[in-house]
């Protein structure tokens, strides 16, 4: 496909730019042919954020940096802002949508949620209670009370919404991927995000984990987990024309190892290294398909673009 022009993305950007900095707080375009442009509002770190980003910009890439967070789609502008209207551009052509304002009651159970998984990384399940989750998060018991009405039902909360972090980073990774082993190491970059695959996060699925066999809500979510994951990696696998049977087999062995690294993670004093992680899984595919210079292209590709986005979510 040969890239288009940008102009028309620009000045698009430079309106949406217009509209406010308390609601857009600056848009970015890069060009083609590695030339980056940059109509910015605000930030002067946005030119650091998109050198970053220099060698992939020859596909076209358009990126926007809206509230702490990045998002790259080929071919496409999209502003994720939930605050209010925003344009999107795809293949050139323009419609409008209107994103409504979040309701006050969604943003608290997210705080209440992120609080939650927080104090079961650091007490462990018994020792997490909706009191401990009130005081962590500067809140009365009963506040947490009016949209949670039981613990266990604000921890299923609190791991649906990690686990759904990981599953959006890891469809934005692969909706960049564009080689046969670029959605594969999408999953696996997603998978160990430097911002998730930490001691802390992985003693809070630990916690999960050991109530499984004695809560069916947790049952049911950690299946519905398993097959997600199941899923995407022999899909991907099956794009870079392994059979059917080796693409079952092979992503059964990497879901496992990636289970066992995250277990080690939690287990091991300070934790595991995420590149060291991803080498093991990197042997266990090379053992299984040879080794192969697009399949490293593929993950050193993956491994930027994951930098970039923890950049901008963090940045």
């Amino acid at each position: 496909m040969v890239a288009q022009p940008f102009q028309h993305d620009a000045g698009n950007a430079r309106r949406q730019c217009e509209v406010g900095p308390a609601r857009f707080r600056h848009a970015h375009v890069a060009a083609v042919s590695g030339r980056l442009t940059c109509e910015k509002r605000q930030c002067r770190r946005c030119e650091r954020k998109l050198q970053d980003l220099h060698e992939f910009a020859s596909s076209c890439l358009h990126i926007h940096f809206v509230d702490r967070s990045v998002i790259l789609l080929t071919y496409q502008f999209i502003d994720p802002s939930v605050n209010g209207r925003y344009r999107s551009s795809k293949q050139w052509g323009e419609r409008e949508r209107i994103v409504g304002r979040r309701k006050i009651a969604d943003i608290r159970k997210q705080e209440f949620a992120v609080a939650a998984f927080e104090v079961l990384s650091l007490y462990g399940m018994q020792a997490t209670t909706l009191q401990r989750v009130a005081e962590h998060t500067g809140v009365s018991k009963a506040s947490v009370l009016h949209y949670f009405s039981t613990k266990q039902n604000l921890i299923e909360t609190a791991l649906r919404r990690a686990n759904g972090t990981l599953q959006q980073e890891a469809l934005a990774l692969m909706k960049m991927g564009s080689a046969p082993w670029d959605r594969f190491y999408a999953i696996i970059e997603a998978n160990f995000s430097p911002t998730t695959f930490l001691p802390q996060v992985a003693n809070g699925w630990i916690s999960m984990c050991a109530e499984v066999p004695h809560n069916p809500q947790f049952q049911r979510l950690q299946t519905a987990i398993f097959r997600r994951l199941d899923s995407n990696l022999r899909s991907a696998l099956a794009d870079t024309g392994a059979s059917a049977d080796e693409a079952k087999d092979t992503a059964n062995i990497v879901s496992l190892l990636i289970d066992g690294l995250w277990l080690r993670c939690g287990l091991q004093i300070g934790g595991l290294d995420r590149e060291d992680a991803i080498d093991q899984i990197d042997a266990v595919v090379t053992e299984r398909f040879g080794p192969s210079a697009e399949r490293k292209a593929a993950r050193d590709k993956m491994r930027m673009l994951g930098a970039a986005m923890t950049k901008g979510r963090t940045g």
